[in-house]
């Protein structure tokens, strides 16, 4: 399962922190980034046929995240985005 993550807050360094904890946990994972604005609350982004897997991630690593089904022209290799909302810094 390869997934992207995007820092969504002003928080430096929490894609990437993500990004490796994600794949310590076995998670192919590409490069981190930004998002293009800011989310108060995460979201996971899932390709077509990704949901199950989207749930599963949300439920172990990301909970109360929204789920939402992503552009298929957006990150085409990629099945599952997680952008980091403002909520994530709080549950730390």
């Amino acid at each position: 399962m390869t997934v992207k993550v995007l820092n969504g807050t002003d928080e430096t360094g929490l894609a990437q922190t993500v990004s490796e904890t994600l794949a310590e946990l076995g998670y192919k994972v590409r490069d981190p980034d930004n998002a293009a604005r800011n989310y108060d609350q995460t979201t996971l982004f899932f390709a077509k046929g990704s949901r199950r897997e989207a749930q599963n991630l949300r439920d172990t690593t990301f909970p109360g995240a929204a789920l939402e089904r992503k552009p298929e022209e957006q990150e085409p290799r990629t099945r599952i985005i997680v952008v980091l909302g403002f909520d994530f810094l709080q549950s730390e």
